[in-house]
Parts: structure tokens; C-alpha cells; sequence
């Protein structure tokens, strides 16, 4: 009776920088693995017959692609799979940091993503405004706060000399009020409090309505969350040589190892971000001549090692 040699492959695959002095690391979970071979032929057919035929045939090898699906969404994974640099970030205080705030309650991103713990501590308006004073001359853009506080400053939206006495100002944001021969608007509030004037989120702060007007500027300051800055697609193709140690299901976890030479990938052609699925990078990767090996006795492309 014949050996049975079915198959179905689990393992575990690794990857280094061709030439690097370097241990290969592992890709992490990787769901499905191929080669395919991609051949041209020649042929030439029989003219010596009317019934035709083919008289002779050759085959080349013109390629060799390895497709990967991984499923880690690892900073090393990344870096391999969509050209991307990665800079590890450590926790760090931020102090004064100016966002833009929109009073229809869009995003206003931070600079970096904050720290659920501490939460950000500081939030305030990011307006100088200073004490109103009687028949001062004010220029546009100007900031001040009523001589009598009401929770409120106001910012110069006509250019003009306050009058002689404090008008009534209007404390509808968005609302203005005629000083002098001034005009000023109700830009925001004085004092800000979390969860009823604004609310933080993974990457800035959203305003509640009413609260501010568009485009003014409030200072945050919080502690920045312990990540991996990932860039995308900012560097060049390099080229790896990947080991696969692979386990045969269908034999009882016969072992094979897979040693290929050269593989250069394109970058991730599709990355799930949203599904009702796990995520995964499929990638395909070109496999290269390796011309240190002689092409006969030791294959240019790829070498297996399957346990009998």
C-alpha cells in the first residue's frame, strides 16, 4: 500500500530582511499560504500531417508568487506589509495644546491619541480675553470678558470704542451685542465642564452645540497613550527571506519546513478595518532568483523539507 501524503497545512511562518543580521521573526497567525508558478510555453506544431498535432513544447519559468493572509494586525506586520515606518511612543504629558472647536460638535483632533487613564484634565478656552473696560477702543478680533462676569466672553466682531457704561450682553452663543460703536459676538463660555460642554474620544474632543462659536480655539492638556506610530507606505520594498515550519493535519502533524530565498511583497491589498469578521492583510509576494544557489542540486526559488 502506498504512502498516503494527503494534506492540510498549519504552521507558523517567519520572516528577515535578506541579509540582515538578523533572527527571523514571526509573521503571527497566517490563515491561508500558496505558491503559484506562472510558465510560458512554446510550441510547435506538426505541419508534416494533415491531422495536425503538437511536435514539440518547452516550458519556462517566469515567476513565482507567494500569497500570505495574515491576521495579525502587529506594528511588525505592518511595517512588512504596507511599507510602513513604525516609532514606539511612550507616555508623555501635553500642556497647552490649541484645537480648533466647531459649535456643531465635529471632531477636534488632538496631536496625539490621549490616555484613558489619567483622562485629559484640562480643557479651557483658548481666547486672552481680558476685563472690559469703558469707552476702550477695541479692534477686531479682540477678546474680553464683562467687568461683571456672566460665564461668558465676547469677541470684537465690528472695530469700534465701547461705550460709557456696560450694555446687557446677550449670552446666546453666536449672539451679538452692540457696545459703543463696537459690535461683539458671544464666542463661549468662560469655564468649561467635561460631559456637558464637550466630550473626549479616542483621538480629540467633540463640542456639545451652544457651546462655542466656530473656529475658537481651546487648550487641552493630557497624557499621551503608550502606542505605535505607524506611517503607511513611506518606505521603499525590501526584500525578505521567509521560513515556514509547517505541521500536516492530514498526517498527524507531520512536520515540513519551507526555506524560501528572495520574496519581495506589494503592500497589503486589502486591510479590513470594519467587519463582522476578523481582519486580515492579503498580501502577494514576487519570489526571486536567488543566483547564490546553482539552479540544479539547490533550487533558486524555494527548498522543502518534509518529515517521512
Amino acid at each position: 500500500m502506498s504512502t498516503d501524503y494527503s494534506y492540510i497545512g498549519k504552521g507558523k511562518w517567519h520572516a528577515k530582511v535578506v541579509g540582515a543580521a538578523a533572527a527571523p521573526i514571526e509573521v503571527g497567525n497566517v490563515s491561508a499560504a500558496s505558491f503559484s508558478v506562472e510558465e510560458e510555453t512554446k510550441s510547435q506544431l506538426d505541419y508534416t500531417s494533415a491531422g495536425g498535432g503538437e511536435r514539440n513544447a518547452i516550458s519556462r519559468i517566469t515567476g513565482v508568487a507567494l500569497n500570505l493572509t495574515a491576521t495579525d494586525y502587529s506594528p511588525e506586520n505592518f511595517a512588512k506589509l504596507l511599507r510602513a515606518s513604525v516609532t514606539a511612543v511612550a507616555a508623555a504629558a501635553v500642556t497647552g495644546e490649541a484645537v480648533a472647536v466647531y459649535a456643531t460638535g465635529g471632531l477636534a483632533r488632538f496631536a496625539s491619541m490621549p490616555a484613558t487613564t489619567p483622562a485629559p484634565a484640562v480643557v479651557t478656552p483658548g481666547a486672552a480675553a481680558a476685563t472690559r473696560v469703558d469707552s476702550d477702543p477695541m479692534t477686531l478680533d479682540e477678546y474680553y470678558v464683562p467687568a461683571v462676569a456672566n460665564g461668558f466672553y465676547y469677541k470684537v466682531t465690528t472695530a469700534g470704542t465701547t461705550a460709557a457704561t456696560p450694555p446687557t450682553f446677550d449670552t446666546t452663543i453666536g449672539g451679538t451685542t452692540v457696545d459703543g460703536t463696537a459690535t461683539v459676538t458671544c464666542a463661549g463660555k468662560t469655564a468649561l465642564v467635561s460631559g456637558t460642554d464637550y466630550n473626549i474620544s479616542g483621538s480629540g474632543l467633540s463640542v456639545v452645540a451652544d457651546v462655542s462659536i466656530d473656529g475658537e480655539l481651546w487648550t487641552v492638556g493630557y497624557t499621551k497613550a503608550v502606542v505605535d506610530n505607524i506611517q503607511a507606505l513611506v518606505e521603499t520594498s525590501k526584500e525578505y527571506e521567509f521560513t515556514f515550519e509547517g505541521l500536516n493535519e492530514a498526517r498527524s502533524g507531520k512536520r515540513s519546513n519551507i526555506l524560501v530565498h528572495r520574496v519581495t511583497l506589494s503592500p497589503a491589498q486589502q486591510m479590513a478595518l470594519i467587519s463582522d469578521d476578523y481582519g486580515a492583510l492579503e498580501v502577494v509576494g514576487k519570489v526571486l532568483q536567488d543566483t547564490t544557489k546553482n539552479g540544479t542540486t539547490l533550487s533558486q526559488y524555494f527548498a522543502v523539507e518534509l518529515e517521512r
